[in-house]
């Protein structure tokens, strides 16, 4: 983030998390719940470019930072992307809310909780 403020470039953040907690919890027990959303993450980590990074948020959500992008193309064409692969790698129903921010917004995302 200091890079794309110091250089004026695009970087956007965005937070990740299951959005279907409660009910995963209940239909799978957290033991499964917990296994099923780490595979979803070794998805997600596979599906990113090299530029990409993803880091641990909590139990239930990541974030990942996505250097010269804006935030337009990663809440149309990233997010979907990532909910298809994990559609394809895992069949439990994981939803996934995406919380995206842009430039120095991202500050404020990291600050949310």
């Amino acid at each position: 983030m200091r890079i794309s403020r110091r250089y004026k470039r695009p970087f956007t953040l965005a937070r990740l998390s299951l959005a279907n907690v409660d009910d995963l919890r209940g239909e799978l027990g957290p033991l499964r719940m917990d296994l099923a959303f780490r595979i979803a993450v070794d998805a997600i980590v596979e599906a990113l470019r090299d530029a990409d990074f993803v880091g641990a948020d909590s139990a239930t959500s990541v974030l990942i930072g996505f250097p010269e992008t804006p935030a337009d193309h990663v809440a149309t064409n990233v997010v979907e992307r990532v909910r298809s692969v994990i559609r394809k790698v895992i069949a439990v129903p994981l939803e996934l809310a995406a919380d995206i921010a842009e430039g120095e917004a991202g500050f404020d995302l990291l600050a949310e909780k």
